[in-house]
């Protein structure tokens, strides 16, 4: 059955939109925005970050300023250390240099304290600002089964456990040179212009710091871009590694290695390749970043000289003011300068928080969209309460494919009833399990099911609770672990009483790896002990029991039925008939038969 195409649109923070058209069951998005576009020092950027500062409560970083202008104002002071040791030294006032190495020694220990305590501060906010992201992006990943239904972004693991660690770890250091410029620049300005007298040394660091701002930025696009792609290939990467990883037996079972490591090296060429060219970016940018370095020395030079052969500094008595007044007049112009090329030398940090930052953005802003639930307002109603369980009312969907599975199907299911799924190979039974549970979209019909928490899905692939212990195997999707005395009523249930000693030794409250200890017949028949433990009104069973036996087959079924619970099961097994009420028959092309 043909429905005609719809179309939704979701707005994006650059101004562009993520259209969606689907038709019979498939659905596509598409981005109006470009990654290169996404990576660049713009309002798009400027825009991104100040949602992630709100998301993170950046404003502890204010303590950053308070040491940054405590640390500039000592270090003014020992810049004019050296100065007055000049003096001491032509003057020979030996009085006045004990003094000054007991004045010396204090304002040194002060700048070790302020700076060492800056630099603990930017890594302690780098690690405050990653728990508070990750926690956020955690608990929205995880609600309403977006890591489910989210399709836009790629890698959201690696976003949230790589990207987002190096982004804050980025920012923690940029921030340290973004709060000590204000004032710094401000700071020394002013002790400059005292000392000199000149706006003309003035304009020329100014002028040299916009010179060399312009000249960065331009170096540091196309590494934010470059950097912004490496990170997509490494997710890809690891995921190539997590594959071999999950499926071992498997691979090792088809003997596939060898092709196994052509993907691996695949991936790593590509990863190599991008990895390369920020390499050589970044090359080009740290010439340009100690040039600009050197430049700041050789200004200084310039400024003080052009001071000293135009007859500056005449007004001083004697040769040690003399030189004092030089050297104050070096270290405050050469402070300044470097107040300028703080910001030159972060550039590093730079070009990586330009690249992050939107991959960060982009997965907040995707979590943060409007999400299809596949069901109408209403659709999954609570029955509670009544006698009916299941009622499916002229449902029509199709595969992915776009191969239609049902069309106009309706029956209903109470208490302690059961329908048996049946179809050849690829007909679509499991996508049709995943429309009733609505992670999946239909076409039209309605669905009304009891309400979430009342009803569960055992999918085809047995899933293991991410926890070590038995009693947590046995709670899942609950993360309070069952007790033991009820563990050991679950395992008799399902016929594994006399298992669990093999597996723990004895010793429920020992941690275990339950994907080499349990076999795939043991996994399917704890999966069934989590429904008998956890009593919904309505279980959908995809081909859940397919490696027990048929006679605990028959003995699991049974202990579900005693429990009341509406059973929607999905097999080959001609047994199965038997055991259940209805058999449903999807017989292609739309075509289904219900007896």
């Amino acid at each position: 059955m043909d429905s005609p195409p719809s179309a939704i649109a979701i707005p994006l923070l650059d101004g562009g939109t993520l259209s969606k058209t689907s038709k019979d069951g498939e659905s596509k998005w598409k981005g109006s925005s470009s990654d290169a576009a996404a990576v660049s020092f713009n309002y798009l950027f400027l825009k991104r970050f100040w949602r992630l500062s709100r998301i993170m409560n950046i404003y502890p970083a204010l303590i950053l300023v308070l040491l940054s202008i405590i640390y500039a104002m000592i270090v003014s002071q020992v810049g004019t250390v050296t100065g007055k040791f000049y003096a001491t030294f032509i003057n020979k006032d030996k009085a006045m240099f004990v003094r000054l190495m007991w004045i010396s020694a204090g304002i040194y220990v002060a700048t070790t304290l302020v700076k060492s305590t800056t630099d603990w501060l930017a890594e302690f906010l780098s690690l405050h600002w990653r728990k508070k992201l990750t926690r956020h992006l955690q608990k929205q990943y995880c609600h309403d089964k977006l890591f489910y239904r989210m399709e836009l972004v790629d890698n959201p693991d690696q976003r949230m456990a790589q990207d987002l660690k190096m982004f804050c770890d980025s920012l923690g250091q940029v921030a340290k040179v973004v709060a000590a410029m204000p004032f710094g620049v401000v700071w020394y300005t002013y002790l400059t212009y005292k000392e000199t007298e000149s706006k003309g040394v003035i304009f020329a660091a100014y002028g040299s710091f916009i010179l060399s701002f312009v000249l960065l930025k331009f170096l540091i696009g196309p590494i934010a871009s470059l950097v912004f792609t490496q990170e997509k290939y490494e997710g890809n990467l690891r995921m190539a590694f997590v594959r071999i990883r999950n499926n071992a037996e498997q691979v090792a079972a088809f003997q596939g290695e060898e092709t196994e490591l052509l993907n691996l090296q695949k991936k790593l060429k590509t990863v190599l390749t991008y990895q390369r060219k920020v390499v050589m970016r970044r090359w080009l940018l740290g010439f340009a970043v100690t040039l600009l370095d050197y430049w700041g020395v050789l200004l200084t030079y310039l400024c003080v000289g052009s001071i000293i052969f135009t007859g500056g500094f005449s007004d001083e008595k004697t040769s040690g003011d003399v030189a004092k007044r030089i050297s104050n007049t070096s270290f405050f112009l050469m402070t300044l300068i470097y107040s300028f090329s703080q910001v030159q030398d972060t550039s590093q940090k730079l070009s990586q928080l330009a690249g992050l930052t939107p991959r960060v953005a982009q997965l907040i802003e995707n979590l943060s969209r409007p999400q299809d639930k596949f069901q109408e307002e209403g659709d999954q109603t609570a029955l509670s309460g009544e006698k009916c369980l299941v009622s499916i009312q002229q449902l029509t969907c199709a595969t992915p494919a776009a191969e239609s599975i049902v069309d106009g199907l309706s029956f209903s299911l109470g208490v302690g009833d059961s329908l048996l799924v049946t179809g050849r190979n690829g007909c679509g039974k499991s996508t049709l399990m995943l429309v009733l549970m609505g992670l999946k979209e239909k076409i039209e019909g309605q669905v009304k099911l009891p309400p979430p928490g009342r009803i569960m899905m055992l999918p085809q692939t047995p899933l293991l609770a991410p926890g070590g212990l038995l009693g947590e195997q046995l709670a899942y999707p609950s993360s309070v672990p069952v007790d033991h005395g009820e563990s050991m009523e679950l395992l008799r249930k399902v016929g594994l009483e006399g298992a669990w000693q093999r597996w723990v030794d004895g010793d429920l409250d020992q941690p275990r790896d339950w994907q080499s200890i349990l076999s795939p017949g043991e996994i399917q028949r704890i999966c069934i002990a989590r429904v008998l433990y956890h009593r919904p009104k309505v279980v959908i069973l995809d081909e859940s029991t397919s490696a027990v036996s048929m006679e605990s087959e028959e003995g699991l079924y049974a202990e579900l039925k005693n429990l009341g619970i509406a059973i929607i099961s999905v097999g080959h097994n001609r047994n199965l008939e038997a055991i259940h009420d209805r058999v449903l028959k999807i017989c292609g092309d739309g075509q289904w038969m219900l007896s």
